[in-house]
C-alpha cells in the first residue's frame, strides 16, 4: 500500500544514519528524499509524511505521470540527428530514458518506448546507444507486450557492441569453467597430461597457472 511508503521510506533514512552516525569524516547530516513513482501511480494514493509525534518524515514523491518533458526530449533528438557524435549530458540521458513515462498512460508506454529507440540508433557512439537502450529497456519492460519486448531485443541484438560483449561474457564464463575444473584436476591429483591438456583447452597463460596453483596451497 502507498500509504506505508512514508514509514519505509523514514526506516530507511534512519538506517542511513545509524550507519554513518559515528563516522568522525562527516560532522553534519543533512537527508533530502525524493521518490520517483511509475506512471501508474495516482497522488492521491501517496502519503508523503510520516508523523507520530516525537518522528516526523517527509519526502519529496515525483510522479511520472505529472511530468512534461515533450519539448526537452525533441531538442534532444535534434541535436542527435544534426551531430551525430553529440556527447548528451547526465541530464539529457535521464530525459531520454524516462521519456516514455513522462506524463504517460499504460497503454502509450510501449509505443513512446520503440520510438526513443529509433530515435537513438542515430547516435554514434554504439557503446552509449547499446547501454541506452538496455537501460531503457529495462525501465519499461513490465510496461511492454512481448512483441514489444522483442522488438527491443532485435535492435540490442543487431547491436555489433552487444554481440561482442555477449562473446566476451561467453568466453569469460567458459573460462571460468575450465578454472574450476582445473583447481578439481590438480586437487585430485590427475595426470600432468590430463592437467595440461585443461590449461591448453583454457587458454591459461603461464602466470595465469602460477595464481591457480597458488590459490591452492593457500586454501
Amino acid at each position: 500500500m502507498k500509504k506505508h511508503d512514508s514509514f519505509r521510506f523514514a526506516r530507511y533514512v534512519l538506517d542511513l544514519y545509524n550507519k554513518y552516525k559515528d563516522n568522525k569524516e562527516i560532522s553534519k547530516f543533512l537527508f533530502q528524499s525524493v521518490v520517483i513513482y511509475a506512471p501508474h501511480i495516482k497522488r492521491s494514493v501517496v502519503n508523503a509524511v510520516f508523523d507520530i509525534g516525537a518522528i516526523r518524515y517527509n519526502f519529496f514523491p515525483l510522479f511520472l505521470n505529472e511530468v512534461k518533458k515533450e519539448d526537452d526530449y525533441e531538442q534532444i533528438v535534434d541535436k542527435i540527428r544534426q551531430n551525430p557524435n553529440f556527447d548528451l549530458t547526465e541530464e539529457e540521458k535521464m530525459v531520454i530514458l524516462y521519456r516514455p513515462l513522462f506524463n504517460s498512460t499504460k497503454e502509450e508506454i510501449e509505443n513512446k518506448a520503440l520510438n526513443v529507440v529509433r530515435d537513438i540508433q542515430e547516435m554514434a557512439d554504439s557503446s552509449e546507444n547499446a547501454k541506452l537502450t538496455g537501460t531503457l529497456f529495462v525501465l519499461v519492460k513490465k510496461y511492454l507486450s512481448l512483441e514489444g519486448q522483442e522488438k527491443i531485443w532485435e535492435v540490442l541484438e543487431g547491436m555489433d557492441i552487444v554481440q561482442e560483449r555477449f562473446e566476451q561474457k561467453h568466453q569469460e564464463l567458459t573460462k571460468e569453467l575450465f578454472k574450476e575444473l582445473l583447481i578439481e584436476a590438480i586437487k585430485e591429483g590427475d595426470s600432468s597430461q590430463s592437467i595440461n591438456r585443461i590449461i591448453k583447452k583454457g587458454k591459461f597463460s603461464e602466470e595465469e597457472v602460477e595464481t591457480i596453483y597458488r590459490e591452492i596451497d593457500e586454501n
